[in-house]
């Protein structure tokens, strides 16, 4: 495009010209004209044809600029492998808590005690040390870690809350009311955090209830 004119030639033979006009007329007759400027006119008259249809000569065909949505060099994108969905993070939630039925049984490890409380409180007040054998009957037969893990955790919490259980009971002997309200205080503390720790299991989160006494901890890596 920056060739040195060549003034001599008169009349202008477009195809061999060296001068501004007649390659960039050449050029346009190629390429077309840039967006926004008006065709070229042919040096002595006439408008620049439209390009040629079909890629520019030396280029072949299937090399041009890719189509929409398709990235350079590795064709259309494979089904099932787009854009990660907002607010997806891979390995979190659906990798933490494994499947729909093992989240479920995560929540029942939380929430199940709480069903055999209610049948000692209606039955037989002595079956309260019961309330550890769901969790410790899903954490034995546990096939992922998500809900190995929660079942440990509502073991823990059950032995912890079955120590309290046992100072409320005395403290009842000892100062007779006093023991009751905090027997009731524990009981609906341990209602309200177990049913929040069965939602969060649930969701596949890994949960964990405070002050709660860890007797039994997850094995080392590689057992």
């Amino acid at each position: 495009m920056n060739a040195i004119p060549s003034p001599g030639r008169h009349p202008h033979d477009v195809e061999s010209c060296d001068c501004h006009p007649c390659q960039l007329f050449r050029y346009q007759r190629q390429y077309g004209p840039a967006p926004g400027q008006a065709p070229r006119s042919v040096p002595g008259g006439g408008a620049v044809p439209p390009p040629p249809a079909g890629p520019p000569p030396g280029v072949a065909p299937g090399y041009g600029p890719p189509p929409p949505g398709v990235v350079p060099g590795y064709g259309p994108t494979p089904p099932g492998y787009g854009p990660t969905p907002p607010g997806y993070a891979p390995g979190s939630a659906a990798s933490a808590g494994g499947g729909g039925s093992e989240r479920t049984l995560a929540a029942v490890a939380h929430w199940s005690p709480l069903l055999v409380a209610f049948l000692a409180l209606l039955l037989f007040p002595l079956m309260w040390p019961l309330c550890c054998l769901p969790p410790l009957i899903l954490m034995t037969t546990a096939k992922t870690e998500h809900l190995r893990d929660q079942a440990r955790e509502a073991l823990n919490w059950q032995l912890t809350a079955l120590i309290a259980a046992v100072v409320c009971y005395l403290v009842t002997l000892a100062a007779g009311a006093v023991g009751m309200v905090l027997s009731l205080l524990l009981f609906v503390g341990c209602l309200i955090l177990q049913v929040m720790a069965a939602d969060a299991a649930g969701r596949g989160e890994r949960h964990r209830y405070p002050a709660c006494i860890r007797f039994v901890n997850a094995p080392p890596a590689g057992r």
